[in-house]
């Protein structure tokens, strides 16, 4: 399903229903011509805090959202975060898109490690919102 929103054209939904990240964006993810997988979510009212940026939680979720949407591309087993880390470089503000990029790093039978950039373009150059790795694991399909 792709988003309305003009500032998300060519993006569009990724994945099943999520409530909780359904709720916290929604996040959308495209991909380009290269093969690069970009995902973003315009950041509202509700995803800033007291002091008018957006909140580090959010940007986290996002972060994570974006782990799995990277790696997205012919896996189809279910998958979970074990292990997130991020570093937080500058602030993004409401009416902003927020985008992510990002690599696999190394893949294993059950693991793949990650790491991205969360950004915001500022023409001519893009501002480094966070930066993010995180391993995910192949889990076992419930029984």
């Amino acid at each position: 399903m792709s988003s309305e929103n003009p500032k998300l054209a060519g993006y569009e939904k990724f994945g099943d229903i999520d409530p909780f990240e359904d709720h916290a964006g929604p996040f959308y993810r495209r991909i380009l011509p290269s093969g690069e997988i970009l995902c973003a979510f315009e950041a509202q009212t509700q995803h800033c805090n007291n002091a008018g940026s957006v909140h580090g939680g959010m940007l986290m979720t996002f972060a994570d959202y974006a782990l799995f949407a990277l790696t997205s591309t012919g896996l189809h087993s279910p998958m979970v975060t074990i292990s997130f880390n991020a570093e937080f470089t500058a602030p993004a503000f409401a009416g902003e898109l927020v985008e992510a990029r990002g690599d696999i790093v190394r893949q294993t039978k059950s693991l793949i490690f990650i790491r991205g950039q969360v950004f915001v373009r500022e023409e001519p150059e893009e501002k480094l919102v966070l930066n993010f790795s995180g391993i995910i694991k192949k889990a076992r399909e419930k029984a």
